[in-house]
């Protein structure tokens, strides 16, 4: 009888050890066990303006990169469900959480909590990059300005008259017997026919294709299909490109309503192992705290009979 006794309080002594033990172990891990983790989302703005997408954004407790994330829409950071994931543990409830936009810090804070659910808090950073993250400043390249391409006008030439007796003759314009606007000098120096105002008979004036006029190509006034396409000039709504061709076909593009495009639907983020290793320890406590209870109760109706 005394030794089942002394069985009976041995087995009650391990027990009690064992709750202590396991109530030790809850409160180590309440303090190094990560949290499910602080989220932010919100608008951000560097140096007055709208932060441009691939902008970083940094979250740092006592100095620690806790979590970063990358502008994807500007001006706008952790949008999507793509939160700015801040990490944490039990040791960190109250602490004081800074933010660095590119490097610069943010002039908001925020404090760590836990079970806290998404939290909109708008950033603002103004400066050069400091510590605890280095940023390189991105430089604008300039870009060249565009050229005009130089346009052919006709030459005037003047031409003096002369009378007998050497009496002073008045100016006159050049001659240009088809109208077309090349005076017939010039002409007779190139390809184009004086007598005709469209030489290549493309259905283009051959001033109009030397000149970026009405269509706005310069083409060639000898060749009745400049890109050899086979359509004229004239009807060619690309005259110097190959692969298109006719205005209906520019009509047709043009009329032709824009397709529809669906918007993906954003899926939920996924927990971090942050989440999934603390859910699976506090699971484990709890399950060592019942059985160790049902071991007190199982001891104490063992003593009672007895």
């Amino acid at each position: 009888m005394e030794m089942k006794k002394l069985a009976a309080i041995g087995i009650l002594a391990l027990l009690l050890l064992s709750v202590f033990t396991a109530l030790s172990m809850t409160s180590v891990m309440g303090d190094t066990t990560p949290l499910p983790p602080n989220k932010f989302y919100g608008n951000v703005t560097l140096n007055g303006t709208d932060a441009p997408i691939e902008t970083v954004v940094s979250a740092y407790i006592d100095g620690e990169l806790r979590g970063s994330t990358t502008v994807t829409t500007e001006g706008k950071y952790g949008d999507n469900l793509n939160y700015l994931i801040v990490n944490g543990s039990a040791a960190d409830i109250g602490s004081t959480i800074v933010f660095y936009v590119n490097g610069v810090r943010a002039n908001e804070t925020a404090t760590w909590q836990n079970m806290e659910p998404p939290r909109k808090l708008d950033l603002g950073a103004a400066g050069e990059p400091s510590e605890p993250e280095q940023t390189p400043t991105p430089t604008e390249t300039e870009t060249p300005a565009p050229t005009e391409e130089p346009t052919l006008s006709p030459t005037a030439t003047e031409s003096g008259g002369t009378g007998p007796g050497g009496g002073g003759g008045g100016g006159s314009g050049p001659t240009d017997s088809d109208g077309d606007g090349i005076p017939d000098t010039q002409e007779l120096l190139g390809c184009t026919d004086p007598d005709k105002a469209d030489t290549d008979g493309d259905g283009l004036n051959d001033f109009e294709e030397t000149v970026k006029g009405a269509d706005g190509w310069i083409t060639d006034p000898c060749k009745a299909d400049t890109d050899g396409d086979g359509i004229n000039d004239g009807a060619d709504a690309y005259p110097l490109d190959s692969t298109r061709s006719t205005r209906e076909e520019v009509t047709a593009t043009a009329t032709e309503p824009p397709a529809a495009t669906e918007e993906a639907t954003p899926e939920p983020p996924e927990p971090t192992p942050g989440e999934e290793q603390g859910a699976v320890s506090w699971y484990m406590i709890i399950g060592a705290i019942v059985l160790i209870l049902i071991g007190l109760v199982l001891v104490y109706l063992y003593m009672q009979r007895e």
